[in-house]
């Protein structure tokens, strides 16, 4: 919760990205782009800055799971109404996204 503001916000934290100017440059223009967009299905961008090459994001906090529990739920929910070689492929898929939420 942010001590002047009031309200419960969610950090995220990219980099360090030294040395990538367009990146950072380009993350700047889409912020902007973002935080003009007031849509119930869509978090709300409340600031954007940098420091010692870290890029942060402050947005509207949303309670409940995070993308990845949601994922796997539903993942799992799909490998109980399918046979054996479509459970084979789910759990591939499951252990791609993984990796993936891993690499980022």
């Amino acid at each position: 919760m942010t001590s002047v503001l009031g309200r419960s916000v969610a950090l995220k934290v990219i980099g360090p990205v030294n040395g990538l100017g367009a990146f950072t440059e380009q993350l700047r223009h889409e912020a902007h782009a973002v935080a003009l967009l007031d849509h119930p299905n869509i978090v709300r961008l409340y600031d954007f800055d940098e420091d010692n090459g870290r890029i942060y994001l402050a947005c509207e906090y949303v309670e409940g799971d995070t993308l990845r529990a949601g994922r796997e739920r539903d993942a799992l929910r799909s490998t109980r109404s399918c046979g054996a070689r479509e459970r084979s492929l789910l759990d591939l898929r499951t252990r791609t996204l993984r990796a993936s939420f891993i690499a980022i």
